[in-house]
């Protein structure tokens, strides 16, 4: 019976440390794997998000035109990190899944229920399309009196 006991217990051993060896072997490929559901989740989150806030006070092509942006950044970002380097790739994936989901968790309810919320909503956007507008004017203008080719 000791005999038994003996292999068994050898058998036990074995078969934890292949387990856990095979854990660590899949254990890459699993956070790979999380990091491209996260950024699978992000969009479509996103996407309702603006389709929540912008939906009652703007046409449908506007909302549609929106959405299609987020998808042009969600792949955008992961074509700019794939080509800074793959270290940075999933862990990238990972962020720009769950930073979209976080503050749509927990911002949003927020922001729907203050009161100047709407207005920010309108206002805030092309806003920040008019800064970048005329931050563009402004340095071309620069790199132009300086005489920098900008090709």
């Amino acid at each position: 019976m000791k005999e038994v006991w003996e292999k068994f217990k050898t058998f036990l051993i074995a078969f934890t440390k292949g387990m856990l060896l095979a854990v660590l072997l899949v254990l890459p490929w699993l956070m790979r794997l999380i990091a491209v559901l996260l950024w699978l989740t992000g969009g479509p989150l996103a996407m309702e998000a603006i389709r929540t806030i912008y939906k009652p006070f703007t046409p449908s092509g506007a909302v549609l035109a929106l959405q299609f942006a987020v998808i042009f950044l969600m792949v955008a970002w992961a074509g700019v990190a794939l080509r800074r380097g793959g270290n940075f790739f999933w862990g990238s994936l990972a962020v720009s899944g769950v930073v979209p989901t976080l503050l749509i968790r927990y911002a949003l309810p927020w922001f729907l229920g203050w009161r100047h919320g709407d207005l920010v909503v309108r206002i805030l956007p092309p806003a920040l399309f008019a800064l970048g507008l005329m931050y563009l004017n402004f340095r071309f203008r620069w790199l132009r009196e300086k005489g920098v080719s900008h090709e």
